[in-house]
């Protein structure tokens, strides 16, 4: 059971970061770039996310839109873009003061073309780690929503799921739920430090 969940885990963190990562890493580049207005309703926007701890969050909207895979996703999708927002909007906001954008404004260059270009290609990288590195957060809370009875149906292979059932049976059969959590464990665990050395490959001032 345990060989059946890890497949769906594993998809549910990549449709979910995926999409996490692109719409906050949107928003992000838009905010920075643009400034005035836009960045302050972007920040502010963002920052009502934040005040919420993500899982509670994730409940809220887990119960609000229904119990299916799909709707989980996006509960949890929901929860998980301001953190790339944030980010990315660092990022631009550092880039787009470089000397290669005036550069590319003095030859005549649109914003969408500098931005999309150059500013967001340069920028990517911590994108890219902190996708890494969520990838183990996202299945520990994917798995925390099916364990506390979000699942579509109780037979779904999920981690989750087996842990939850294997806590019905925690004095007679405790390696139900020792499993299920151990893989949880090496997943996250393994996802950082995968990121750390993603981190370490990318930022050059960590090669010196």
């Amino acid at each position: 059971m345990i060989v059946l969940a890890i497949p769906i885990d594993l998809e549910n963190a990549v449709i979910i970061v995926l999409g996490a990562a692109t719409f906050g890493t949107l928003l992000g580049a838009l905010a920075g770039y643009m400034g005035g207005a836009i960045d302050e309703l972007i920040l502010r926007i963002t920052d009502i996310f934040l005040a919420f701890p993500g899982l509670v969050l994730a409940l809220v909207f887990a119960a609000l839109f229904g119990r299916s895979i799909p709707t989980l996703r996006l509960a949890i999708l929901l929860v998980w873009w301001p953190t790339y927002v944030r980010l990315m909007r660092g990022q631009i906001l550092s880039e787009k003061g470089k000397a290669y954008v005036e550069a590319l404004r003095a030859l005549g260059a649109g914003h969408l073309r500098i931005l999309f270009m150059n500013v967001i290609p340069n920028s990517i990288y911590p994108i890219l780690v902190q996708g890494t590195m969520d990838f183990g957060g996202v299945v520990l809370t994917f798995s925390a929503l099916m364990f506390l009875g979000f699942s579509p149906t109780p037979s779904l292979p999920e981690l989750g799921n087996l842990a939850a059932d294997g806590y019905k049976h925690i004095f007679e059969a405790p390696w139900l739920i020792i499993f299920p959590g151990l893989v949880m464990l090496l997943i996250a665990l393994g996802f950082n430090l995968v990121g750390d050395g993603l981190r370490d490959v990318l930022d050059p001032r960590l090669r010196r």
